[in-house]
């Protein structure tokens, strides 16, 4: 277990010590979550990473999904959910903090239960079905190809 306060530090410790799972933040002051997640796709890092936020916009949302992240966890959420997160996300699964609270949050939602790799993607998701099943733009059903 390590805590690191930059980019570049926990990369240093991630060549070092083999981590299973990375818990992170997507504002890290002057650097982004993000650049953490490019970094461990361009080193094939193993490790997977769960981000815990206190909200994001739906670029940001695209933009973790490009960078390879395993699971989106808000800081609101209870210790028994941050606990089944890590646990689900060590097992290979990806994961979402979906609640009744945030059924129409953005394409997250529905890429954390059918899984895309990372790559590009670039769409404008405007509602998710409840039921987290399809996913529609300006009322028409869309299909998510990368």
């Amino acid at each position: 277990m390590a805590h690191c306060a930059t980019v570049s530090a926990a990369i240093g410790v991630l060549q070092r010590t083999p981590i299973d799972v990375v818990l992170l933040d997507y504002d890290l002051g002057e650097e982004r979550g993000t650049d953490l997640l490019r970094q461990l796709h361009a080193c094939k890092s193993s490790a997977r990473v769960l981000m815990v936020t206190a909200g994001m916009s739906e670029r940001t949302i695209l933009d973790i999904l490009n960078a390879g992240v395993a699971g989106v966890l808000f800081k609101h959420s209870n210790p028994t959910q941050l606990v089944d997160a890590i646990r689900k996300i060590a097992q290979g699964e990806v994961v979402s903090g979906m609640d009744n609270s945030l059924k129409t949050m953005p394409l997250l939602f529905n890429i954390a239960l059918n899984p895309l790799p990372p790559g590009d993607y670039d769409c404008q998701v405007t509602v998710l079905d409840p039921t987290g099943q399809k996913i529609t733009f300006r009322q028409a059903p869309i299909t998510l190809v990368p």
